[in-house]
């Protein structure tokens, strides 16, 4: 027999994923696959299940009858969806400098963005910065995309206005000490 199917596969972690074996040759056929992923299964000609973890894969496929077996490499590459890691919450000062990088993990390379900033402030790359001109508290929509998906969290940013001093509303002068007689 001689392999027919692809050489090459892609799934995407945590979804389902199928493949299935092809030859020529004389039938019956048996068919045989080594070195799968975490996550998925051979039956019959099929590789199939969710894999769990993305990565480069060797497989080897095998294809029996009764002339012999044909052994062929399948590369099974699992990319990740993006997931945003960095934290949902972040504060400025109104009037002070402000910096905040988004963070995700997945399979890059991996595509950033950040909308709905209050004045002051831009994104570029994988940071929102500037100078916040206006306070109050903005939800930042950011989002994180790849070739298996995209990600969208919403971010709470809080501008304060500027610290000021302290400022004393009330004096009371220290009481007298008390002196025992004794």
């Amino acid at each position: 027999p001689v392999i027919t199917s692809p050489l090459t596969a892609s799934g995407i972690a945590g979804q389902g994923f199928s493949y299935t074996m092809t030859a020529s040759g004389t039938a019956p056929i048996t068919f045989g696959a080594s070195g799968l992923p975490a996550g998925l299964a051979f039956s019959g000609a099929t590789i199939s299940g969710t894999p769990a973890a993305a990565g480069t894969n060797s497989v080897t496929l095998t294809a029996t009858n009764v002339a012999g077996t044909d052994t062929r490499t399948l590369v099974l590459t699992v990319t990740a969806k993006p997931a945003i890691t960095s934290p949902l919450t972040a504060s400025g000062i109104l009037g002070q400098v402000f910096a905040y990088t988004i963070t995700a993990s997945g399979t890059a390379p991996i595509t950033l963005g950040a909308s709905g900033l209050p004045a002051g402030l831009t994104f570029s790359g994988a940071t929102i910065s500037g100078t916040p001109l206006t306070a109050g508290t903005s939800n930042v929509t950011l989002t994180a995309t790849n070739g298996a998906g995209s990600d969208t969290k919403l971010l709470a940013l809080t501008i304060s206005a500027a610290n000021s001093p302290p400022l004393v509303s009330s004096f009371s002068p220290p009481s007298p000490a008390v002196v025992a007689a004794g």
